[in-house]
């Protein structure tokens, strides 16, 4: 009879800690299932913070870029201006050629490297016109009263509205320079031909005076375009 109350209290602790060990997985499951939920709000201002630090990293790299290419204009402006002094340093025969070069170069600049046609433009115009999309989106957004997240698209518009200001500047500044190179290229090319005239009317002290006043012109040319790209080493014209 012991053997039986023996076995009989045996069976019923199993079951028992069998019933506990069941009730203890399925509350960890629950828990797991409950954790893997994410809130649509947080979703929501995961995803403002998400594309603020997207587009923020988009126009960094943008920036960089075109301030990248402009400093290389700036340096080619710097060359092509050197060669035209030496031209005058020389004395050399070629006077109108020398200036029209530097004229066709500077206007190669214009259209190939800041032309509305460049890849670094047309990425930049790309970009402008996604962050106002995503500027009036999140405005919209932040000022409804049935968006619980309203708070984190203000919060992402603090970050949008400055860089999209930022980005707009350096564009305004690429269409500045091409302007002037524009400019000047049509004012070198006009010196040119007249240079090429005195030149053919055997006018050769006039025709050295022109191609110094070309060269003048010329370095003028480059502090306005130093002064356009921003803080950097001057042109060394001894």
């Amino acid at each position: 009879m012991k053997r039986n109350i023996k076995h009989a209290l045996y069976i019923t602790i199993s079951t028992a800690m069998t019933t506990m060990l069941l009730s203890v997985g399925s509350a960890f499951g629950a828990q797991n299932a409950t954790s893997g939920y994410l809130n649509p709000d947080f979703r929501s201002e995961t995803a403002a913070e998400s594309d603020a630090g997207s587009v923020k990293n988009g126009t960094n790299g943008i920036t960089a870029r075109i301030q990248a290419d402009l400093e290389s204009v700036k340096s080619k402006i710097n060359g092509a201006v050197k060669s035209l002094q030496e031209a005058v340093a020389l004395n050399q025969a070629q006077r109108a050629s020398s200036v029209s070069n530097v004229a066709t170069q500077v206007r190669a600049l214009a259209s190939s490297d800041l032309g509305d046609g460049s890849a670094l433009v047309k990425e930049t115009d790309k970009l402008i016109a996604k962050m106002r999309a995503q500027i009036s989106q999140g405005r919209m957004l932040s000022a409804d009263p049935k968006e619980d997240a309203r708070d984190s698209y203000a919060q992402g518009l603090l970050t949008l509205e400055p860089e999209l200001a930022r980005l707009m500047d350096r564009r305004t500044s690429i269409a500045r320079v091409r302007i002037e190179l524009l400019r000047q290229a049509a004012a070198l090319e006009s010196r040119a031909k007249a240079i090429a005239w005195l030149e053919d009317a055997d006018q050769m002290k006039v025709a050295s005076k022109a191609l110094e006043e070309a060269l003048s012109e010329a370095l003028a040319f480059a502090g306005r375009i130093d002064a356009l790209i921003g803080k950097s080493t001057k042109l060394a014209i001894d």
